[in-house]
């Protein structure tokens, strides 16, 4: 169900735990790249803490891992790779501002991502319509993608509280609406 990789490992090889019945994978610190399909395929995979010395995660890394549902991406992140979390249906994923490269198909379309503004995050929602009309929330230096209703129950976030979201909701979204 879980493994202990010791922090002097520098290296996962590729698909070291697809299609296995891992359920948490804590990345070591000496490893920065996650690589490339690691834990495809791990329906079993519900968890993942990242080094924060994890600069890449490579392509397909976490694809078809069904059951991961809150990724939280380490600041110091540069790139996200192409289906990196594909079939991660319905995932909450932050994205820190330190990410300069998200490739095509990273996330479902149906991913709740958290960001921020003017962001390599928000310029990828905005191509792959993840952010689309009134159903979105957008936080003064902090922009988080939502698909639903303008609920606070809705909104989740690590930096930002509900009083916040109510002031800027009131102050910029309702007026719009």
């Amino acid at each position: 169900e879980s493994i202990d990789i010791p922090d002097t490992v520098t290296e996962i090889g590729d698909r070291a735990f697809a299609n296995s019945g891992l359920r948490m994978l804590v990345i070591p610190s000496g490893v920065t790249a996650v690589n490339y399909d690691l834990c495809n395929e791990n329906h079993n995979l519900n968890e993942v803490v990242f080094s924060p010395n994890t600069k890449s995660v490579e392509m397909t890394a976490f694809s078809g891992c069904s059951n991961l549902k809150n990724i939280d991406l380490p600041d110091g992140l540069e790139k996200i790779g192409k289906m990196a979390f594909l079939s991660s249906v319905n995932a909450r994923i932050y994205i820190p501002q330190s990410v300069t490269d998200i490739e095509k198909k990273a996330f479902n379309d149906n991913a709740v991502i958290y960001g921020y503004a003017n962001s390599v995050a928000e310029e990828f929602a905005k191509n792959n319509d993840i952010s689309v009309g009134r159903e979105h929330f957008y936080l003064d230096s902090q922009i988080a993608w939502y698909r639903g209703d303008y609920t606070t129950d809705n909104y989740c976030d690590k930096d930002m509280y509900k009083s916040e979201l109510n002031r800027y909701l009131q102050e910029n979204v309702y007026e719009n609406i």
